[in-house]
């Protein structure tokens, strides 16, 4: 893509999300916390939703972006919810202790 964006005016823009899309699945593929995962989810959703819209200046791209923004807002609430019940389903969690005491 170097060669294929140079001396396009939002060449570093576009440099930079690509860096931060990548850092972001870095973040979700080597964390091994669900509460990092989350953070490099919504570092690769925010990347990938601006470089979808990129060319706002295209009615389409400004379209696809707002509707990619959407799905990935309620995929985070999702993703958000699972890390909750993840994390008080641990036995340090309130769930867990819950759990831990109905049991015995």
């Amino acid at each position: 893509s170097r060669r294929y964006l140079h001396g396009e005016f939002m060449y570093a823009r576009f440099l930079a999300l690509h860096f931060g899309l990548l850092c972001g699945l870095s973040v979700v593929a080597l964390c091994d916390t669900l509460e990092w995962k989350l953070v490099g989810w919504l570092i690769l959703g925010f990347c990938s939703t601006f470089l979808i819209g990129a060319w706002n200046d295209r009615p389409t791209a400004r379209d696809n972006a707002a509707y990619v923004f959407a799905l990935y807002s309620l995929s985070d609430n999702f993703f958000l919810g699972a890390v909750a019940v993840a994390v008080s389903l641990q036995p340090g969690g309130i769930l867990g202790k819950m759990a831990l005491q109905s049991h015995g």
